[in-house]
């Protein structure tokens, strides 16, 4: 019997960076060699914007002279963009718009782009940064404002504070390289999704588990760790430092993805201990699932990503999956149903009745 599969599509992801801050780090994810997913510039400044890496990009308001760090300003020329804006995000799975809250362009351009994307039906994720407290309480307030107006249109909205990120550093950090490890840390909070998705497991997380943990969440949060066993790389994950929100563990719906190269030795029995370590620092929440993946690179280390969210106030405590699990138990019943069909077709002939009688219709 020949079994035909479908031919494998794999999720289009598309990052965004919108302003200053965004393009920066998209410029980062390019040069870290960030895979399977397409990177998009969107900004109102057209020097800025011709700097970037990006292969795509989009140019808001006609003049190309900026915002002058208005929001407001922003906001108008990204619902005048609006057609343009739709175009760029056709044809797309999900989503991530990154950008500096605080300024201009990011801050009022990345609400209208989100509202866009969840009107086309788009997993979408923010991953943004809050300024740091020296720069004033006026960007301040501007970023919260922003975020606040983020999060309607989001289905996970992921915020990291400058200042966490800054408090880890060295006092005597180039103010430049401070920059770039605040681009670095937004890199790889991406980086971590994108490559759940897209790099194939021995036990594997697709995107419909990731859309299931993010979709429709009120906050999601991101814990990375390596170590150099399961253990430790997941300690430092459960605690990651950058991230803004609720501890991990609280979290309605958690994926865990290990990566591990083949010199590190992972057994089955390690498997075994790193499910019953999660479920008991995670507490069984209602959605957990671990995956695994096993990567060459890391040679003997091991590196523990959290996807983590919290359900909005609203929204029951049930088990989002439901609906998925009862469409699988129907499968599998359509399944048996084939099978018996071909049992019936494939029973010895001598065990069927000679004949069938059929009584003749009236017509």
């Amino acid at each position: 019997m020949d079994i035909i599969l479908p031919s494998e599509q794999p999720a289009v992801i598309k990052i965004i960076g919108v302003g200053g801050g965004g393009a920066n780090a998209v410029n980062r994810m390019i040069v870290s060699n960030v895979s399977n997913v397409e990177f998009f510039a969107v900004n109102t400044d057209s020097s800025a914007l011709r700097k970037s890496g990006a292969e795509n990009k989009v140019q808001l308001g006609e003049d190309g002279l900026g915002a002058g760090g208005d929001p407001l300003k922003a906001q108008k020329y990204a619902e005048a963009a609006e057609e343009q804006l739709k175009d760029m995000l056709s044809g797309t799975d999900m989503v991530f718009i990154t950008t500096g809250m605080g300024g201009g362009t990011g801050t009022g351009a990345s609400p209208v782009i989100a509202r866009i994307s969840k009107e086309l039906g788009i997993l979408t994720v923010g991953v943004v940064t809050k300024p740091f407290e020296m720069e004033g309480p006026d960007r301040t307030q501007y970023a919260n404002n922003g975020i606040a107006k983020l999060r309607e249109f989001t289905d996970a909205l992921i915020v990291i504070p400058n200042d966490n990120i800054f408090s880890l550093m060295d006092e005597k950090t180039p103010y430049e390289k401070a920059f770039e490890n605040i681009d670095d840390v937004l890199r790889r909070s991406i980086e971590s999704i994108t490559d759940t998705i897209t790099k194939t497991g021995v036990i594997n997380i697709d995107f419909a588990d990731v859309k299931g943990v993010l979709s429709n969440s009120e906050s999601a949060v991101i814990g990375l760790g390596d170590g150099q066993n399961f253990q430790e790389a997941f300690n430092k994950a459960l605690n990651n430092k950058f991230v803004e929100g609720k501890d991990i563990t609280e979290a309605n719906k958690i994926l865990i993805n290990v990566s591990y190269s083949t010199n590190n030795n992972f057994t089955v029995e390690d498997m075994k201990n790193a499910n019953e370590y999660v479920k008991k620092e995670c507490k069984e929440r209602p959605y957990l699932k671990i995956g695994n993946v096993i990567d060459n690179n890391l040679n003997t280390k091991m590196r523990v990503s959290i996807i983590a969210s919290f359900q909005k106030k609203n929204e029951p405590a049930s088990d989002l999956f439901e609906n998925a699990r009862k469409e699988e138990k129907q499968e599998i019943k359509q399944v048996q149903q084939r099978i018996e069909m071909q049992d019936d077709k494939n029973r010895d002939p001598f065990a069927q009745p000679a004949c069938e009688v059929h009584k003749p219709r009236r017509l």
